[in-house]
């Protein structure tokens, strides 16, 4: 007789060693084992004489199934399907932010979680005027300072806490002070990348009127020396 045990632990964190094993009984041995269908990426399978070991660090969270099947030195076998639940952070990136404009962005989770999902910050900070909401993992708020902050978010369910390296850069588009501005080809003012555009008037003389527009979005105008 033959008979394959259940994959032991069944859940992990994405991103974390895993170490999961299925004992296999049979008196004779060694056994040989075979994973019919794919493993979760970053993990692998070894086995000894009587145990399949999967192992490494799965990258991606969610719910996984595959089937293994041993087959012992008389050719008797046996097949059984698996589950194992990557628990962890799915979402890969956060969309930039801009000074003084209204920030939402919900975190998301993936595979099945034991219980109530809690979400914290674990290291560093979010920019200034974001906060995180505990309950539904979003981001949200008005930033206040042009920055790049990056910093480790968690979500536990009770039992697994797992968490993910994320960063959120806020940029500035507004228009900047006129005595800033430094005249630019193509009769434009350069100011950090972006550009504000001109056009000469006979009212002002040697002046010219321009108007500010970073990044498509239509800003002040004002006069400034020729």
């Amino acid at each position: 007789i033959i008979c394959l045990g259940d994959l032991t632990p069944a859940r992990t964190c994405a991103s974390a060693l895993y170490n999961g094993q299925i004992v296999c009984s049979s008196s004779r041995t060694p056994v040989s084992f075979e994973v019919v269908g794919s493993l979760p990426d970053g993990l692998l399978l070894t086995t000894s004489e009587t145990t399949a070991f999967i192992q490494g660090r799965p990258s991606v969270p969610g719910d996984y199934t595959f089937t293994m099947n041993a087959t012992d030195p008389a050719g008797n076998t046996t097949g059984k399907s698996m589950s194992l639940s990557v628990f962890g952070v799915q979402t890969l990136s956060l969309d930039d932010a801009q000074v003084g404009t209204p920030y939402a962005f919900m975190l998301v989770s993936a595979g099945t979680p034991a219980g109530t999902l809690v979400w914290t910050i674990a290291d560093g900070s979010l920019p200034a005027g974001l906060t995180l909401n505990s309950s539904t993992g979003e981001i949200s708020g008005t930033p206040t300072t042009e920055e790049t902050q990056s910093f480790t978010v968690q979500v536990s369910d009770g039992v697994l806490s797992c968490q993910k390296q994320l960063s959120i850069e806020v940029i500035n588009n507004d228009c900047p002070n006129w005595s800033q501005l430094l005249w630019g080809p193509n009769n434009n003012f350069v100011f950090g990348g972006a550009t504000a555009s001109f056009t000469p008037s006979s009212a002002f003389g040697s002046m010219a009127v321009a108007v500010c527009s970073a990044d498509g979005v239509l800003g002040s105008s004002g006069v400034a020396d020729n």
